[in-house]
């Protein structure tokens, strides 16, 4: 109940200072952090976050250069237990210099949303300009609604990017897990416990016309 109680006002403090998305760009929780390294995009969804798909993406496996790119995060529940509140931040970055003008974050109508969260249920951007390297934040917490039950499988998270400027083909767009702040851990909590859920980034593409 204490986990549970520490989170739902770590969300709230969250989203009290996230209003002015001011630049963040700090790394960490389950991922590289964004260490410059190229990473083969294998997307797994036995992982309680994977990538289930990117709008945007070529037959070849590369970003489409001029349009919006998206990211769309599948969130798979296996803890035997219902989660009353979850927090997860995903960092967009470039390890070769790329700007793609904005970044945005939504959740999912019907998915992870009110319905199932009445207390928080938000999606946070933090220095979402696209200058080399942003970072969002998903955060869920309950009073009285169901939370999300054990078995849940669905797309429930959206980030997207761009439009990618043609200068930029060769070059690299990497998404990966993030803390983001003030105290955005990768955390989902229950009555009386919680997890660090497992995710299956980080992902890297190259960026063709």
């Amino acid at each position: 109940m204490l986990r549970t109680l520490v989170l739902t006002l770590s969300l709230l403090l969250t989203f009290s200072l996230a209003c002015d998305s001011s630049d963040d760009n700090t790394t960490g929780g389950g991922g590289n952090g964004g260490d410059g390294t190229i990473y083969p995009s294998q997307p797994d969804p036995t992982k309680n976050v994977s990538l289930a798909s990117v709008d945007g993406i070529t037959a070849g496996g590369t970003l489409r250069t001029g349009q919006t790119i998206t990211f769309n995060l599948k969130v798979l529940n296996d803890a035997g237990r219902t989660i009353n509140g979850l927090t997860s931040g995903f960092r967009i970055y470039s390890p070769d210099g790329v700007n793609w003008r904005s970044t945005t974050a939504s959740i999912i109508p019907g998915t992870l949303d009110t319905s199932m969260f009445d207390l928080v249920a938000t999606a946070l951007t933090f220095s979402a300009d696209g200058r080399v390297s942003d970072t969002v934040g998903f955060g869920h917490a309950l009073i009285s609604n169901p939370g999300m039950a054990d078995g849940y499988d669905e797309v429930g998270w959206r980030i997207s990017i761009g439009p990618l400027n043609s200068g930029y083909t060769g070059m690299h767009i990497c998404l990966d897990s993030s803390w983001y702040r003030p105290s955005g851990e990768w955390l989902w909590a229950w009555s009386g416990g919680g997890m660090n859920p497992t995710w299956d980034g980080p992902h890297c593409w190259e960026i063709r016309d």
